[in-house]
């Protein structure tokens, strides 16, 4: 392994929010800045410790919450009152302050949104509403914020007729799947020489005591690759009886870290050296296990650009972590032991 291997501090809970690091949309980084303050926050209540908000965030919660309100009472020139300055001057080309927001902005979506920020900031709380129906490709999302001035907060986003922004978001959205694409394209032939093996670190496998296992990333292809290891070693193995029936295991709240590497050709790399399959005491019989790694923790792709997405997501990333995964599923060798009392 070269050593231009960079560690980043992942803070959180469980596996709900490594899931959606896998998905593909641009909601998935907004999931994961909403998901992480809140997971940090709720275990500090666990913990006896409550989180005070800043006092920017509640003011700037109160401005949404009055500019709600005109909205749904339709008092036109008074929602416009909490805007910013280029949404006056915007709004002072339509006929009428209640045309400008019809054709501008998602009534409905904002009247129905509660205070919940995907960058948050005592500089600026950045919000969003989905306009597609749930579970419609491609997901068009629509960003509005609350910026700061020096007569308080104001409402702000980009003043563009809601129908040329969906135009331009699917145009957005088609040339970045494309993109992808074409980067994973490129990176098949490096897959295939990709893999990982499994090899027992227990000599003897004992009902009550560890047994352990090493995982390996191999590349026995011609040319480097680069890989993301999102946290292996942190990870159950699957483990099937004689039956083939799987073993049971429970995941435990953990703080994991996301390795990047480059792998050159023909080395390997270890990626978790004693995994135990019984760390929680679930294998309790004697007999004829399997045991397999097939974990969507290592991913092989390439590393791409950061891209700052801007306070109202007018860029959409193409990777996390500042990498495109182009497949995260190694599954490795089998393994079969014979646990005994």
């Amino acid at each position: 392994m070269t050593t231009n291997q960079r560690i980043i501090p992942c803070a959180c809970t469980g596996s709900p929010v490594l899931k959606l690091m896998r998905t593909k949309s641009f909601v998935t980084l907004v999931l994961i800045v909403m998901i992480f303050p809140a997971a940090l926050n709720a275990a500090g209540k666990r913990l006896g410790l409550p989180h005070r908000h800043p006092p920017e965030r509640r003011q700037a919660n109160m401005l949404m919450l009055r500019f709600q309100d005109a909205l749904a009472a339709e008092r036109w020139q008074g929602a416009l009152s909490f805007c910013s300055e280029r949404l006056h001057a915007s709004a002072a080309k339509w006929p009428t302050p209640k045309d400008f927001f019809t054709e501008t902005m998602p009534i409905e979506h904002v009247l129905a949104q509660d205070f919940a920020c995907w960058s948050c900031g005592t500089n600026f709380y950045g919000l969003f509403v989905t306009l597609s129906e749930f579970g419609v490709e491609p997901r068009i999302d629509w960003n509005w914020g609350l910026a700061p001035t020096e007569h308080g907060w104001v409402v702000d986003y980009p003043p563009v007729k809601l129908a040329d922004h969906v135009i331009k978001r699917k145009a957005a959205l088609a040339q970045r799947d494309e993109r992808i694409k074409e980067i994973r394209r490129s990176l098949e032939p490096k897959v295939r020489g990709v893999k990982t093996r499994l090899t027992p670190v227990s000599e003897r496998f004992l009902i009550g005591s560890p047994m352990l296992f090493r995982v390996e990333l191999v590349n026995s292809g011609p040319t480097p690759v680069h890989f993301l290891d999102g946290g292996v070693r942190y990870k159950p193995l699957r483990v099937l009886n004689e039956r083939k029936e799987p073993v049971s295991y429970v995941e435990q709240p953990m703080q994991i870290q996301i390795n990047k590497a480059e792998l050159s050709a023909g080395a390997s790399v270890v990626l978790a050296d004693k995994i135990d399959i019984n760390g929680n005491g679930e294998i309790g019989r004697p007999g004829k296990y399997f045991v397999q790694f097939d974990s969507p923790d290592v991913r092989v792709g390439q590393p791409v650009a950061s891209e700052s997405m801007g306070r109202f997501g007018e860029t959409l990333s193409i990777g996390i972590f500042d990498f495109l995964g182009a497949t995260n599923k190694f599954p490795s060798n089998v393994v079969e032991i014979e646990v005994q009392r």
